[in-house]
């Protein structure tokens, strides 16, 4: 059974050079798992999976990215 979770608060997004460092906090459910994490760089398109990071970790870097592009999580 596919059982959903409320999506992480407080989300962060650090900029560096050809990279976004994301934090958040950690979801309270006692069962999460991991936390799939979402990208697009054109509001009208679907988000494209990037990651699934293992709880209870609660940060991930992309890497890779293109200096002046505006990217969305």
């Amino acid at each position: 059974n596919l059982v959903m979770y409320g999506a992480p608060q407080n989300l962060v997004a650090i900029a560096g050079n050809q990279e976004v460092t994301l934090s958040w906090n950690a979801n309270t459910e006692s069962d999460l798992a991991k936390y799939n994490v979402y990208y697009t760089t054109d509001t009208t398109a679907a988000y494209t999976l990037l990651a699934s990071v293992n709880a209870p970790d609660t940060s991930y870097t992309h890497t890779g990215l293109t200096n002046g592009v505006t990217y969305y999580y």
